[in-house]
């Protein structure tokens, strides 16, 4: 089938590994094979000759380490709009594939649970101002996670869970880089510092997830202001220490608010106990005295 340009194979039984047989389909332009129990090879060089390669939809499969896995460079012929590949990986750590470092069109990238070791690549988003969707949760990824240098004015989601991130966490300039930011999940790494005022500028952040972290100081008094759309908001597990802001307690947006696991202190704001919006309030393992002043 060499002139096949489009090919679905979503949610079947299928076995084995589907690069081998693409080799000669090198008009193919758009690749879905989710939910089976495909193999796919991380080195990705079966496809070093389809020029025309645009959407890899694999989620669901096995990323495998193959028998190409060794070749350290090579230029591929294709710009990937979208790659997900949220797989089950069952060597101990795969290699990052190098192609991606010739890649420049990304807009949706989903490397979950695929276990790729070595240094956060930050390169990806900074050759990558297209990016809409980055998800990179539960790799091997250590090393600090810096801002790209330049405006991502389409990334709406950002999902870094579960690594080894370690540094400071992302302030300088947050708002001008990621302006349009709706998912910020940063939770279980090893990040430490404070909470940065600058998260308060991201007007569309729905969502914002730094838990089980070493996040220390003081809960920023303007993390919600009026105008924003956040309403899930989880610090649990970190080095937090003072009071709840009482901006926060008046924020009529927030539905999940999860501090547990900290060291604040003082009383909680009474507006808590008024609001009608909030639908979790965690506050357990704190430091809180007072009087409940619940209904």
């Amino acid at each position: 089938m060499t002139s096949l340009r489009t090919l679905t194979l979503t949610n079947n039984h299928f076995i084995g590994n589907i690069a081998p047989n693409l080799v000669s389909s090198t008009s193919l332009e758009y690749l879905h094979f989710e939910g089976n129990q495909f193999e796919f090879p991380i080195s990705f060089t079966p496809f070093s000759n389809h020029s025309n390669l645009k959407f890899i939809y694999g989620n669901g499969n096995k990323v495998i380490i193959d028998s190409h896995s060794t070749i350290k460079t090579w230029v591929p012929k294709f710009q990937l709009q979208v790659l997900q590949l949220s797989s089950i990986t069952h060597a101990k750590s795969i290699p990052l594939p190098n192609f991606l470092r010739y890649q420049y069109n990304l807009t949706y990238v989903d490397f979950t649970n695929c276990k790729i070791r070595g240094e956060f690549p930050n390169w990806l988003l900074e050759n990558n101002t297209k990016m809409e969707m980055l998800i990179l949760q539960n790799c091997s990824f250590i090393g600090d996670f810096h801002l790209p240098s330049r405006p991502h004015v389409n990334i709406v989601k950002v999902d870094v869970s579960k690594n080894a991130i370690t540094g400071q966490m992302l302030s300088n300039k947050i708002s001008s880089i990621f302006p349009n930011l709706v998912y910020l999940d940063m939770s279980r790494n090893a990040i430490c510092g404070s909470i940065p005022y600058e998260l308060s500028q991201l007007s569309s952040l729905e969502t914002l997830d730094l838990s089980n972290n070493q996040l220390s100081r003081e809960i920023p008094h303007n993390i919600t202001r009026d105008g924003r759309k956040l309403s899930f908001l989880r610090f649990s597990n970190n080095k937090l220490h003072g009071p709840i802001p009482l901006m926060l307690s008046m924020f009529s947006p927030l539905q999940y608010l999860l501090l547990d696991g900290n060291s604040l202190s003082g009383s909680i704001p009474r507006n808590f106990f008024n609001s009608s919006t909030i639908q979790t309030l965690d506050i357990s393992n704190n430091n809180f005295i007072g009087k409940y002043q619940g209904k």
